[in-house]
């Protein structure tokens, strides 16, 4: 069994205020550490933390068996509910409005309203499983890695599970998952030393070139570069790997033995992560330059959970001490590529392709950028309608769910039903009104779809 994680990025989490508008009022200082221990029950052990629900950052308390709520100026909640023992490990904002996290002792997969009401689920959970990290997919549900089984778990918004365990190596110790820019799930097999990937239809590869030997992939997240980024925990590195499966480790400027544990994406345009032996909070730029923090940070605090706040800074549990920590980021000072200044609740097309080439098989990906942590809905419309079968009717590509990261980067599939792939190669190409909401809002452009090459 490898070590539970205790950790969940931001990276397609879902919160209800943009997190660039909130940058502006953010620090002009990057690296300042304050910790928040007011309401936190003495050794409850603080593990993942996501942004959520009203503006606020919920984490877990693994030994504590709570859910913690804190406020972006250090106000805490504990919420109790859940069935003792149940070690409450990761945890991620879901699409619902609710809070959804992982019992790694319990077994179970729980989901916490707003008020703080908890259900738990275990129905078609495998006994023993000890389900680890947690996170949005593409698809609207919830997806999370299986340490024991070894399997990737899917639950619904209404609690419905379903493990996908064909194409995952028996010994790999699954630990972290995020949603990536392609549209599926990548996931960490911290025990074989390998990056996976997992369609939303269940299809796994595994990928092992690159990764040195021992270094146990542990935390991953979505990058702004259109890349995964994952931690080392024993190997001391920060790595990344492209959609294509390419793998680069960097490993200056981290110290020995420092245990990169938790990463996410930053508003700055870097990725941040926590050292839980050497007591730091470590960013890294899209090129791999390293800057480490710790001043005014408890020694010996285990910092392990990261994840973007809903007020332009970064926001870290420490597990020994029982806090939560708070470094400032200054995204207007970036060495990464930062998300555009959309606002709160804001769909932009600037940067969409105007055209595209679907595949064979009818499939493609869309791309445009969203208020970051932001959730909404998108769809497509042929602007004329063409004939499908005996009848002249519009394309439609139906309403997609979608979650903005930390990045502001979106990327969505879509595939098209085998008869209008058809009507699309007879007419060669055609024109859809394209069309997303966000927050109450419509925005609409046009995208021209190209039938596959011969």
């Amino acid at each position: 069994m490898t070590r539970p994680r205790f950790t969940l990025r931001a990276s397609l989490v879902l919160a209800f205020v943009g997190l660039l508008a909130a940058a502006s009022a953010a620090s002009a200082t990057t690296g300042v550490i304050t910790e928040f221990s007011a309401g936190i029950s003495t050794g409850s052990g603080p593990a993942g933390i996501a942004t959520g629900p009203g503006g606020n950052l919920w984490f877990t308390e693994y030994t504590g068996n709570r859910i913690g709520r804190i406020t972006p100026t250090g106000a805490v909640t504990e919420l109790s509910g859940i069935t003792q023992g149940g070690g409450p490990n990761a945890i991620a904002a879901g699409l619902d409005g609710n809070v959804w996290f992982t019992e790694y002792n319990g077994n179970r997969i729980g989901r916490i309203t707003p008020a703080g009401t908890v259900t738990e689920f275990s129905a078609n959970l495998t006994a023993n499983s000890a389900p680890n990290d947690i996170a949005v997919g593409p698809d609207g549900n919830l997806w999370f890695t299986e340490d024991n089984g070894p399997r990737i778990g899917r639950i619904t918004p209404a609690g419905a599970i379903a493990e996908f365990s064909a194409g995952i190596n028996v010994t790999s110790g699954l630990t972290g998952i995020a949603t990536g820019p392609d549209g599926n799930l990548w996931f960490t097999e911290a025990n074989d030393d390998r990056i996976g990937r997992i369609t939303p239809a269940g299809t796994v590869t595994e990928f092992a070139n690159g990764i040195t030997p021992s270094s146990y992939p542990y935390d991953i997240a979505a990058g702004p570069d259109g890349n995964l980024w994952f931690t080392e925990f024993d190997g001391s590195r920060i790595g990344r790997i492209t959609p294509a499966g390419v793998v680069t480790e960097f490993a200056d400027a981290i110290s020995a033995s420092s245990v990169p544990f938790g990463i996410a994406a930053g508003p700055d345009g870097n990725m941040w992560f926590t050292e839980a032996n050497g007591g730091r909070i470590g960013r890294i730029t899209p090129a791999g330059v390293v800057t480490q923090f710790s001043a005014s940070l408890t020694p010996g605090s285990r910092p392990e959970g990261i994840a973007a706040g809903p007020d332009g800074n970064m926001w870290f549990t420490e597990r020994q001490d029982g806090r939560i920590g708070r470094i400032t980021v200054d995204a207007r000072v970036s060495t990464g590529t930062p998300p555009p200044p959309l606002g709160s609740n804001v769909v932009s097309f600037a940067t969409a392709p105007k055209s595209l080439r679907v595949s064979r098989k009818g499939s493609f990906t869309y791309t445009f950028v969203a208020s970051p942590l932001a959730s909404g809905k998108i769809g497509m419309k042929s602007t004329k309608q063409v004939k499908v079968g005996s009848k002249k009717r519009s394309v439609k590509l139906a309403q997609r769910s979608f979650a903005a990261p930390a990045t502001a980067q979106v990327a969505v599939k879509f595939k098209l039903a085998k008869k209008y792939l058809k009507a699309l190669k007879h007419k060669k190409k055609l024109r859809f009104k394209v069309t997303a909401t966000l927050g109450g809002k419509t925005f609409t452009t046009t995208l021209t779809l190209k039938a596959p090459k011969k």
